[in-house]
């Protein structure tokens, strides 16, 4: 898996990769070049004789010229490759987050798309950049080199080289217990993550209900558990630095010890050891760091695995065919539909209902009685697996997600509003509208002699969450903003909840007046909204129990006529 996701990137890149490669190939060749004129200048030097020796040495210096322009070249495409790398991740993890089909976002934690964007993905550019620059790399100069030091003496290289069958199986359990102790890592930052941005999204409840010592005391837990992991994988780690110090010094010592031998009985000049041990020191440093290198590829490689199952999470399905028929008579239809969330018991049971093009239609229940989840369906937020959902005359299923969207409008209880311009807020709505539509909406919606006598008028900009606009202004924007969608079907999901009586009713009645041509659904806790709709859905458990209108219901004196004469106009609990 792992392997296939890298593919897929580093294909992307093969003529950068190829440079990085070639260049390195140079640079090893250099390397070579450099110690065969060292050796012959060894050669004479030991003999007396200095007729080229400063040829040789002027040779030797242009090498090394060349050598350098040739490292450089392969360190700064390398390190060109990274950058660019980066760039495509971060682009590819944003276009898949905004891809993710809705049910599989949300079993998310937020702080685990916080930590994939952000350290994921330097750890998989770097995985990418020490594979290139410090493995295949330092792999082309060591098979380069040994297969010059076998032409000088293939049975030093032997002897020089015995240690690294058993290194290698010894090297294999610390890298295991350093990727294991990796992702245990990657996970407890992840809760780390999510404690602070929940700390920021509440800071006024925090405050409020003086829960900063607890909310500390978390964090506090959340880090000492990071710093638990961190000194396992440090003792890991340790073992590192006394390993690295053999496997640099042990080629050296069998190498001056074999060669002693050799030399002993008469079978290896002095220039050819000279030579050797120069290029051994060659291959024996990035064999050296080949163990620091290797240990950052395991810890990297947990980032490249994340992201890997992140880019392959389901996406939203896109096919499909327009809505063909927006004149039907029956708007939203559901037969029989049953829907459950990942690992519990339906939320919503055999439900069926069929709302009319131009009807107000509210659902009332209790918390927990499936009303939010409905929205949702509605919305073709989740797959529905049981039952039939049509939109007008077609099923939902069927259709494009986008175009089917189109259909709808959304005010919810907690308008989300951009930190943008209040114009751009609204053109979220309908991207192509036209500044006179945009002001005959906010005059629909009672704000344009508010709007345009700030100082910066439409060209406002709004604090994050809408902050610096009061509860019933940010309503009045969503609706603005379902007025200049132009959709057919309105969705009110608890719009008054948070507001005052005052506030509340002249939500009603804008709503009444701007909207009462559309299709409206709306999700109710203050049941006096809804008196005036032309049907009463109620919810109890995630099964319809009761509907009518608002006086059918009363006189038949059932659940909902407990919910509204025992609650007296106050929001349901």
């Amino acid at each position: 898996m792992k392997k296939q996701f890298l593919l897929r990137y580093l294909i992307c890149y093969k003529r950068e990769i190829v440079s990085v490669l070639f260049f390195s190939l140079l640079s090893s060749v250099m390397t070579v070049a450099c110690s065969t004129i060292m050796n012959n200048v060894i050669a004479e030097t030991l003999s007396g004789n200095g007729s080229n020796l400063w040829t040789a040495l002027a040779l030797l210096c242009c090498i090394a010229v060349v050598w350098v322009i040739f490292v450089y070249a392969q360190r700064y495409t390398s390190g060109k490759l990274g950058v660019c790398l980066t760039q495509k991740l971060r682009q590819d993890v944003t276009e898949k987050l905004m891809a993710v089909r809705y049910d599989c976002f949300m079993e998310q934690e937020s702080g685990t798309f916080l930590n994939r964007l952000n350290d994921d993905i330097k750890d998989t550019a770097d995985y990418i950049d020490k594979l290139l620059s410090s493995v295949l790399s330092n792999g082309i100069i060591i098979i380069v080199i040994a297969a010059y030091l076998s032409t000088v003496d293939w049975k030093l290289l032997l002897v020089s080289m015995l240690w690294i069958p058993v290194a290698t199986l010894i090297f294999r359990v610390f890298l295991k217990k350093i990727s294991s102790l990796s992702w245990e890592k990657k996970g407890r930052q992840d809760k780390l993550t999510n404690i602070i941005q929940e700390s920021f999204a509440s800071t006024e409840t925090e405050k409020s209900f003086n829960l900063q010592e607890r909310n500390l005391k978390n964090a506090k837990n959340a880090i000492d558990r990071i710093l638990a992991v961190d000194l396992k994988q440090q003792k890991q780690e340790s073992f590192i630095t006394p390993f690295s110090f053999v496997i640099q010094s042990l080629p050296v010592l069998l190498c001056c010890i074999f060669a002693a031998y050799l030399a002993f009985h008469g079978s290896l000049a002095v220039e050819d050891f000279v030579s050797f041990i120069v290029l051994l020191g060659f291959i024996s440093q990035p064999l050296t760091n080949f163990t620091s290198v290797l240990v950052d590829l395991r810890k990297a490689g947990v980032g490249v695995e994340r992201l890997n199952i992140l880019l392959d999470m389901p996406e939203e399905t896109c096919g499909g065919e327009n809505v063909p028929n927006r004149e039907s008579v029956t708007a939203v239809s559901f037969q029989n539909v049953s829907f459950a969330y990942s690992g519990s018991e339906n939320t919503i049971k055999n439900v069926s209902f069929d709302i009319k093009k131009g009807e107000r239609v509210a659902f009332v229940g209790g918390s927990g009685s499936g009303k939010t989840t409905l929205i949702n369906l509605i919305l073709g937020l989740y797959p529905i697996e049981n039952g039939n959902y049509n939109l007008y005359g077609t099923p939902f299923s069927k259709i494009n997600p986008d175009d089917a969207r189109k259909c709808f409008s959304i005010v919810s209880q907690e308008t989300f509003l951009f930190p943008d311009t209040i114009e751009e807020n609204l053109r979220y709505g309908n991207r192509t509208a036209a500044q006179e539509d945009i002001a005959q909406a906010m005059q629909a919606v009672g704000l344009k002699e508010y709007i345009e006598g700030l100082p910066e008028g439409y060209q406002t900009t709004l604090e994050e969450g809408g902050s610096n606009l009061s509860g019933g202004q940010k309503q009045r924007i969503a609706i603005a903003r379902a007025l200049l969608r132009e959709s057919d079907i309105v969705l009110m999901d608890e719009p008054t909840s948070s507001l005052d009586p005052k506030s509340e009713n002249e939500i009603v009645k804008l709503v009444d007046n701007v909207l009462g041509d559309k299709t409206i659904i709306t999700i109710a806790h203050k049941l006096n909204t809804v008196r005036d709709y032309d049907r009463i859905y109620v919810l109890d458990k995630g099964n319809i129990i009761e509907k009518g209108s608002h006086d059918e219901l009363i006189e038949k004196g059932g659940a909902y006529y407990r919910l509204y004469t025992g609650l007296d106009n106050e929001e349901m609990q």
